[in-house]
C-alpha cells in the first residue's frame, strides 16, 4: 500500500485504508507489518508524521506494536516518494489439470505423470483458508512442565489408576458393606434355625 506523505499525518482514506490492511493481515494469520519510508525525494518532516500516523493506526487497529517495523528505502526516479505499507503473505497457486497428458506407457524413466495428483493439489489450493498453513505449522504453547512432572511422580509411586474417592465417600461404601454382611449373616441363621426346627417336628 503506497500512502502519499503529507506534513499533517494521514487523511481519512488513509486511516479507513489501514484499518482495511489490518483486517486483511489478520485475517492472513499475522506476521510482520513492514512500514518503508523513502531516505530521499520527500519531505522528511512529512516522511516522519506520515510513518509514526501510519504505526499509531496499525495498532490502533489490533496490531501489536511488536510485530510493526519501520525501516527505510532508497526510491527510484524523481519526485516525492511515497510510504509504502505491507506485509509478507503466502497464496496458494491453482495449477491447471488436464493442458497436457504424457505417454502413459513410457515407463523406463520411472518418473510421475505430470497430471497424476493434480487435481488433489488444485483442490486443496482452491480450499484452504490460509496458504502459511502449508508453508509452517502454528507455533504451539509450550510445555506444562509441572503437570508433566506430578504425572512422573503418579507413575513411579504406582497409584491405582481409577479415580480416587474422598474419605466420606469410602466411610458411607465401607459401612454400607458391613451392613449388608450382617444382613447376610442373620438370614443364615435363620434359615439354619428353620431346618432344626423342621428336624425336631418329624422326630
Amino acid at each position: 500500500m503506497r500512502l502519499a506523505a503529507h506534513p499533517g499525518g494521514l487523511s481519512d482514506a488513509q486511516r479507513a485504508a489501514l484499518a482495511d490492511l489490518a483486517a486483511r493481515w489478520q485475517a492472513a494469520g499475522g506476521g510482520v507489518v513492514l512500514i518503508r519510508e523513502p531516505l530521499k525525494g520527500a519531505d522528511p518532516k512529512a516522511i516522519y508524521a506520515a510513518g509514526m500516523a501510519s504505526e499509531a493506526a496499525l495498532i490502533a487497529s489490533g496490531v501489536p506494536a511488536g510485530q510493526v517495523r519501520r525501516v527505510g528505502y532508497d526510491p527510484d526516479g524523481e519526485g516525492p516518494a511515497p510510504v509504502i505499507v505491507g506485509f509478507e503473505a503466502y497464496a496458494a497457486v491453482v495449477p491447471a489439470c488436464g493442458r497436457r497428458w504424457d505417454n502413459l506407457t513410457a515407463t523406463a524413466s520411472n518418473k510421475p505423470y505430470t497430471n497424476f495428483g493434480c487435481a488433489i493439489s488444485a483442490n486443496m489450493a482452491a480450499e484452504i483458508a490460509n496458504p502459511a498453513d502449508i508453508a509452517a505449522q502454528h507455533p504451539v504453547a509450550p510445555a506444562d512442565a509441572q503437570r508433566f512432572s506430578n504425572a512422573v511422580e503418579q507413575y513411579r509411586a504406582g497409584p491405582s489408576s481409577s479415580s480416587g474417592s474422598s474419605s466420606g465417600t469410602s466411610g458411607g461404601v465401607e459401612r454400607r458393606g458391613q451392613r449388608r454382611l450382617q444382613l447376610q449373616f442373620q438370614f443364615r441363621r435363620q434359615q439354619r434355625r428353620r431346618q432344626h426346627d423342621q428336624r425336631l417336628v418329624q422326630t
